[in-house]
Parts: C-alpha cells; sequence; structure tokens
C-alpha cells in the first residue's frame, strides 16, 4: 500500500490490489465488474487496449503468477473540482510476480495515471495509462 495517499490514490490503490494481488479470482472478478467503468479506456505503452481484452489479460496473468506488491507511491492527484471523489492520480509501483509453475520470479514495475468518474453513485475506474517495464 502507498503512504501518504490522498483519499482518491488510496480509492485507486486499493482497487488495484483487489484486482490483481489478492488471491481469490472471483473476488478479483467482482473487482473489475463493480470497479471497472463499463466505458473503460485502457492504454498500456502507447497500446489502446480493448476493456474485455485487459480484463483477460489480467485473469491470465493471475492465472500463470503469483503477484505481490513491493512498493506503490503516489506521485501526484487532482481531484475534479466540486466533485471530490473523482479525478486524476498517478502512482509509480513495483511488484513480484512468481511462476506458478516454475517457481521463478522477476520484479516489475509501472507507471500508471488513472481517472476516477463517479456513475450511479460511486467511484469507478474511467481511464487507464500505464507505462510497464517488464523485467528483462
Amino acid at each position: 500500500m502507498a503512504q501518504q495517499q490522498t483519499e482518491l490514490g488510496n480509492w485507486v490503490d486499493q482497487l488495484i490490489t483487489t484486482v490483481f494481488f489478492q488471491p481469490d479470482d472471483e473476488v478479483s472478478k467482482t473487482a473489475m465488474q463493480n470497479g471497472f467503468s463499463p466505458d473503460l479506456k485502457i492504454c498500456i505503452n502507447g497500446n489502446p487496449i480493448p476493456a474485455d481484452e485487459y480484463k483477460k489479460l489480467i485473469l491470465a496473468t493471475r492465472a500463470q503468477h503469483d503477484l505481490e506488491v513491493v512498493n506503490t507511491r503516489e506521485l501526484l492527484a487532482s481531484n475534479d473540482a466540486g466533485k471530490g471523489d473523482t479525478g486524476t492520480v498517478g502512482h509509480l509501483s513495483t511488484f513480484k510476480l512468481t511462476d506458478k509453475k516454475t517457481g521463478a520470479a522477476k520484479t516489475e514495475s509501472s507507471l500508471t495515471i488513472a481517472t476516477v468518474d463517479s456513475k450511479d453513485g460511486k467511484r469507478v475506474l474511467k481511464e487507464l495509462a500505464e507505462v510497464y517495464h517488464a523485467q528483462e
């Protein structure tokens, strides 16, 4: 978990932690269903990815690896004027992926900029831009 976060940053961090890092796939799927906007836009390393494809990638990654947060740091957050629960937040994260079959582990990093909106009175992730650095 990140330290010295804004409320908005904490919400994004909790969503990402629930989607990727806790062990229960059903909890992950529920978090995606409830926490991702129906019109979610994803861009990884400059490449747009359809939301359904992104969800499949998450589930495939979870199936192949155990994931563990090493460090997450909120870099900057900006709340939408007059809407304290929505806005944009940037995080720098380091995490460990351990292959479930081989036990091989690697540490990777990502910089994310998440845009949070409100839908039916609850926060949802509307856009996610990510710079992902895979270990070579």
